[in-house]
């Protein structure tokens, strides 16, 4: 779980702070709903994001029926949540419906997998999130400052800013000893192995 959220962590707040900045972009003033939608499905979606590790520790240790009853759990309220939603909220209840299902059956997954393995959810979160997510948002203020300073806001000027804001992250996260020795050596281990046999 460590090396997915301080991955996952920076790519999340990054497509979250320059949403509306690359929609503009990318099709134009005016649809600012778009940019809102996709800031709501990066927030469900990295919260789905953190329960990775657990059902490939389910499937991997013969406990497959939590992840399907989870899934099954995730369709059925989705479906009703956006019946419900789109009657009332029309547009966004679809986008709502979709959100909330995901929060929902994601925490309970969580809760579920550190019951079984009884390690405390809580204590994980604070040991695997807490600091990413507040490196993430410090590294953001200069990128997100030079991009709304910024008069004529470019795809390249985007992907600079995004560049830099990955190189502000990386060098706050190794300097806040994040990353120990043995992550060192485990990667020494596990790259080659990851890249194959070399001719």
């Amino acid at each position: 779980m460590k090396y997915l959220i301080l991955a996952g962590t920076p790519v999340f707040i990054m497509g979250f702070a320059f949403a509306h900045s690359f929609i503009q972009i990318w099709l134009g003033a005016g649809y600012d709903r778009t940019a809102f939608t996709l800031q709501l499905l990066l927030v469900a979606g990295f919260i789905n994001f953190l329960t990775g590790p657990g059902f490939y520790i389910f499937n991997g240790t013969g406990k497959p029926q939590y992840g399907m009853y989870i899934s099954v759990l995730s369709t059925i309220m989705k479906l009703t949540l956006s019946i419900i939603l789109i009657i009332k909220f029309g547009y966004y209840g679809t986008v709502l419906g979709t959100c909330i299902s995901f929060i929902i059956c994601s925490v309970i997954f969580l809760v579920i997998f550190h019951k079984i393995i009884e390690i405390s959810l809580v204590q994980t979160l604070k040991k695997f999130l807490f600091l990413p997510f507040s490196v993430g948002l410090v590294s953001l203020f200069i990128p997100i400052f030079v991009v709304n300073q910024s008069q004529n806001c470019s795809l390249i000027l985007i992907g600079l800013a995004g560049a830099g804001y990955i190189c502000i992250y990386g060098l706050l996260i190794w300097k806040s000893g994040c990353i120990h020795s043995s992550d060192i050596e485990l990667w020494r281990k596990l790259l080659p192995a990851l890249l194959g046999p070399q001719k």
